[in-house]
């Protein structure tokens, strides 16, 4: 950031001066005075303007990688370490859930004794649009998620983050109630799509869930376990999670997609890899995110870590729920950034 340059008045400027003064020699030092203080003035905008091209030039050097449309954007902002780079034009912000407020729902499942709220994310283009049924990790509120879930509302996507009951509990009953909460994952679906408030806006044809963390044995019960499974979607995302275990998954929706950051501290990779080689699917794939950790990286932008989760997930909906775009070919594409396996 250039500092600014403040020019200070005396603060006694304005008083007046009783000492005497020969008019005749105020003005025949006028012309001489005005052309000093011409040349002085010339000289010190000369020297300000130097100096801010060269602070300007010195502070750009930190390259921020942002996900747009088809691929990357590159832009820089300042940076205090002196390097020089090409500046280039900065990428257009991504359009926050913020810009289309959420539509705040709240159903009861009677039959199981169950309050589901859910928040609604809607895309700014009017619909129908595919529906991605979110469920957050254990603590974690719908807000933490708002960037991530910008990138999928700006992608063409209606977002459903549904608040579970056992969320904020303690660990045990949250493990004992992933097989409830998959239920909620379809309860949710239907109640959705008798809501004359959105169903209008989504397209049920096409429904994909993303679980983060402890999310992730949620989604995964509600698509690949042999009683549990809603056969209406069509893609399953896991992320960072955990291995499901003491409940059978086999038999899944088509698509399946595990990822997992390499530096995650909080949930061992071991889940996933273990998910992943049980599970049957017709397409099925782990992604590795290189120096990513259990969330920040979903919950914030932290430059390529971030850009590559978010590629790999929208180029995954995309293929799977839009039938545009391939997604192999748009993950290979991001280099050491990530590591992939599938079992094609």
């Amino acid at each position: 950031m250039l500092s600014s340059n403040k020019i200070e008045l005396n603060n006694n400027s304005h008083e007046q001066s009783h000492t005497p003064v020969d008019a005749s020699a105020e003005r025949s030092n006028t012309p001489a005075t005005f052309i000093a203080l011409g040349l002085l003035a010339v000289a010190a905008l000369y020297t300000i303007t130097t100096h801010s091209a060269k602070a300007v030039e010195a502070n750009i050097e930190q390259t921020v990688i942002q996900l747009g449309g088809s691929g990357f954007t590159i832009g820089h902002e300042p940076n205090p370490s002196g390097a020089k780079h090409e500046v280039a034009k900065p990428a257009p912000p991504a359009v926050q859930p913020t810009d289309v407020p959420p539509i705040y729902l709240s159903y009861v499942d009677t039959a199981r004794n169950r309050t589901l709220p859910v928040n609604v994310y809607l895309p700014r283009e009017p619909g129908p649009h595919p529906l991605v049924e979110l469920a957050k990790g254990r603590f974690a509120h719908a807000t933490d998620y708002l960037r991530f879930i910008g990138k999928i509302t700006n992608a063409g996507y209606v977002v459903a983050a549904i608040g579970f009951p056992e969320n904020n509990l303690t660990d045990q009953p949250a493990v004992k109630a992933w097989p409830s909460k998959a239920v909620d994952l379809s309860y949710v679906q239907t109640a959705l799509s008798k809501d004359v408030k959105v169903a209008s806006f989504i397209d049920f044809k096409e429904v994909a869930l993303i679980g983060h963390s402890d999310g992730s044995p949620e989604v995964l019960l509600a698509a690949c376990n042999p009683v549990l499974k809603d056969s209406r979607v069509a893609a399953v995302i896991s992320m960072d999670g955990a291995y499901p275990g003491g409940e059978k998954i086999s038999e899944c929706v088509p698509n399946v997609l595990f990822i997992h950051g390499t530096d995650d501290k909080i949930q061992n990779m071991s889940g996933s890899i273990n998910a992943f080689q049980e599970l049957s699917a017709v397409n099925k794939y782990l992604v590795k995110i290189e120096a990513a950790d259990h969330f920040h990286y979903i919950w914030e932008d932290k430059g390529v870590t971030t850009a590559a989760s978010d590629m790999t997930v929208l180029s995954f909906l995309d293929q799977t729920l839009k039938t545009k775009g391939n997604f192999k070919d748009i993950v290979n594409s991001l280099g050491a950034a990530v590591e992939m396996k599938s079992n094609k």
